[in-house]
């Protein structure tokens, strides 16, 4: 009973708050079997935020940009079954074909369309529906926004997303064409992008090593040397048969590096 109750004030202070919001705000109605099928797969409380959206709310969808997945069309179950995550639970998505990933310690990931890189958030879920409903979300989308993108993205179906050509994460010699397709197409070739990027092999420019293009936030060296030089985060490695499970790196320095060594132990 406390449960109910308890979900019954989430849900009305939700809807109050959508009501009042200075977005356009639309609400999708839940189906019955997609509410059980979220039910089966997760023990996720009807009396917390989380558990309210998902039960009592098929989708919700801001300024036609970001959908915040439940149980309706397109429900967040089969959503996450068909992108096979299993490192997030993904809780909402935009237009672009960006992912909205709760990790395991509960916190907001980013997937960038522009980048193809997971970027932390370090926002809960209910931070993060407070945000939809009245932070800065068109400065988080400033430099994707182009003029009356409102009108046409509110025409929009839950499913669709807005593609560019050239694509967002690709190199523009031209200005980039767009059309409304499927969202599904979109995010599959991203993170299929993603993917090949991951394990994309190129050799630092400072030790010789091959490692991960992914690995490292500089373009042509490896995240050792990039963090020895320039302060950025380093790989955590793992070695095995000589070589690090992560960034692929071998192990050896440069000749400038090891004086540099030598200098900080003299």
């Amino acid at each position: 009973m406390n449960n109910e109750v308890n979900s019954n004030n989430i849900f009305l202070a939700l809807q109050q708050q959508f009501e009042q919001s200075n977005r356009t705000v639309k609400v999708i109605e839940p189906i019955a079997d997609k509410i059980a099928s979220i039910k089966e797969k997760w023990n996720i409380s009807e009396d917390t935020l989380f558990g309210t959206i998902l039960y009592r709310f098929g989708g919700v969808v801001f300024d036609g940009w970001v959908r915040l997945l439940a149980s309706g069309e397109r429900d967040i179950v089969s959503w996450n079954e068909a992108l096979c995550l299993n490192d997030y639970i993904i809780v909402a998505d935009d237009v672009l074909g960006g992912l909205f990933g709760l990790d395991t310690n509960e916190k907001l990931v980013y997937f960038a369309p522009d980048t193809l890189e997971w970027e932390d958030m370090n926002v809960t879920y209910s931070q993060f529906v407070r945000w939809l409903v009245e932070g800065d979300v068109d400065k988080f989308y400033e430099t994707f926004r182009w003029d009356n993108w409102k009108s046409e993205v509110l025409e929009l179906g839950f499913s669709d997303g807005i593609n560019f050509y050239p694509f967002l994460w690709a190199k523009a010699e031209q200005e980039r064409s767009r059309k409304a397709i499927s969202l599904k197409e979109i995010v599959s070739l991203a993170l299929e992008m993603h993917n090949q990027l991951k394990h994309t092999l190129v050799t630092c420019d400072e030790c010789g090593s091959k490692y991960y293009q992914s690995a490292s936030k500089m373009a042509n060296l490896c995240p050792e040397c990039s963090s020895i030089l320039y302060g950025y985060e380093n790989c955590a490695h793992e070695f095995e048969n000589g070589r690090c499970i992560k960034c692929f790196r071998d192990g050896r320095a440069s000749s400038y590096l090891k004086e540099l060594d030598k200098l900080i132990l003299d």
